[in-house]
């Protein structure tokens, strides 16, 4: 496996120190949880999910929240870091890239693969168009329109460590741990190009999107909001930081969510945009990523696996 020198770094002082909460209770708030190796992202999609771990992915019917099943597991030769499902589709990062058709979630078929140089941490499409980041610093471009070919469009070096990324209106907004949340412009698929850095992004690490603004996971350095510009450009708008180390986000309705890997699960109220206020923290927990979806949580947990949640009364 050709694994990026960040997250081999990572994974040594996971197994080194581990994560302080590792003895810890469930939370009051958990009602259900599945067992597994160190879960790394998270993708849910109605009533499954989809977690990436270190042997692979895991297929969760989570219908009866409280009870949630592992049904089916995809294994990778690797660490899985990335995962994208669309349409029964599912897009699964690790060392290389493999396209798996998951109608029947008993019996997931691998449908082709594609060599990547270096681990795939964020997967993103628009139609036919797959856009993938890597632990390496590396961006591609990857037409799907034939599933059972995948072809390689373009290769942009990022430089730094790639770790998530999003598709705006011919944007891509990659999120560099390294450099910071480039902007690049994807117009021409052939030849994409970096068009600038957006102000307070370094230590950069995941992203979320939603109607106009842009919410940035900083790792070390908190969160940053930024609202998108009828240009697709960025403006700052404010910065919160508690400390921790940020690995995922996520929004809905007036509340933010942080999943950090040191302090737990943190709920923002971020009504006002330009003042996010702190409403609680779970620290339970020990999250690489995170989801909400009607008031419930769902974690990719470095101790516990994959979490849900309940804090409809929070």
């Amino acid at each position: 496996m050709k694994m990026a020198y960040y997250h081999l770094i990572l994974i040594c002082i996971l197994i080194l120190i581990g994560c302080d909460k590792e003895e810890f209770p469930p939370s009051e708030f958990e009602i259900g949880h599945v067992n597994l190796d160190i879960a790394w992202d998270l993708f849910v999609d109605g009533e499954y999910s989809y977690v990436t771990y270190n042997a692979g992915m895991a297929i969760i019917n989570a219908n009866d929240l409280t009870n949630p099943q592992k049904i089916k597991t995809v294994s990778t030769n690797d660490a899985a870091c990335g995962v994208l499902v669309e349409n029964n589709i599912a897009f699964l990062g690790s060392g290389n890239l493999k396209i798996l058709d998951i109608s029947n979630k008993n019996n997931p078929e691998l449908i082709s693969s594609l060599n990547i140089s270096g681990s795939i941490y964020g997967i993103c499409k628009n139609n036919n168009t797959l856009f993938l980041s890597t632990g390496d610093g590396y961006f591609y471009i990857v037409d799907i329109t034939n599933l059972n070919s995948p072809e390689i469009i373009s290769i942009l070096n990022c430089q730094g460590y790639g770790t998530d990324l999003a598709y705006n209106n011919d944007i891509i907004y990659y999120v560099n741990s390294q450099k910071g949340l480039q902007i690049i412009n994807v117009s021409n698929l052939s030849a994409p190009t970096i068009s600038s850095i957006a102000i307070n992004s370094y230590s950069a690490f995941d992203i979320d999107i939603q109607n106009e603004y842009l919410y940035l996971g900083r790792h070390n350095m908190g969160f940053s909001i930024y609202k998108i510009n009828n240009d697709n450009s960025l403006s700052y708008v404010s910065s919160k930081d508690e400390g921790g180390e940020v690995y995922g986000i996520c929004q809905e309705g007036d509340k933010l969510y942080i999943a950090d890997l040191q302090d737990g699960v943190e709920i923002w109220d971020i009504s006002e945009k330009n003042q996010p206020l702190l409403i609680t923290t779970i620290d339970e927990y020990c999250p690489h990523d995170i989801a909400i979806k009607n008031g419930y949580i769902f974690l990719a947990d470095q101790d516990r696996g994959f979490v849900i949640l309940d804090i409809v009364t929070i």
